[in-house]
């Protein structure tokens, strides 16, 4: 039901904050657009939260799903499909109904002011944040190459930690 999906999105939600409050860096890559049951994709909210709470994220972009279009937003600025309320009501069932729910209790997905946030974060901050310059962060972000990307955070991961 509408109210069950609403109770499992708030559980999906502390769960994410939880972990990423215990944890040093958050790598993402991929990530499913539709067929989710929190109030927004998974890795998108982890995303939010940890540029919320200022955490290091390594973002890998070129394997596709919520992260690439969250890589998009950020580099070039974009509005990709999925990162907006229609597109996600139209992909999934009963998505509508919930964000109403969610909305009368003030935690519904409000999209516009996600791309807000990924449309005004700076590449050269992540970058930092994550002990990397910044063209080896966008490289992280655009690569096809695991191995590649595997080097580059490791490599940010040893800044960290010195």
């Amino acid at each position: 039901t509408p109210q069950n999906l609403y109770i499992w999105s708030r559980c999906l939600t502390e769960m994410r904050r939880s972990s990423i409050l215990n944890s040093t860096a958050r790598i993402c890559a991929g990530g499913r657009v539709s067929g989710y049951k929190g109030k927004m994709p998974g890795v998108l909210e982890e995303i939010i939260i940890a540029l919320e709470e200022n955490k290091p994220i390594f973002l890998l972009g070129a394997f596709g799903g919520i992260v690439k279009d969250v890589c998009e937003a950020i580099i070039d600025k974009k509005t990709p499909d999925s990162l907006t309320l229609k597109w996600q009501v139209a992909h999934n069932a009963g998505y509508d109904e919930l964000q109403k729910i969610a909305s009368e209790q003030g935690f519904d997905a409000k999209y516009y002011e996600i791309l807000k946030v990924l449309q005004n974060t700076q590449l050269s901050s992540l970058a930092s944040l994550c002990g990397l310059d910044e063209n080896e962060y966008k490289k992280l972000m655009t690569s096809p190459f695991i191995d590649e990307c595997v080097h580059i955070v490791l490599k940010g991961l040893k800044n960290i930690k010195n």
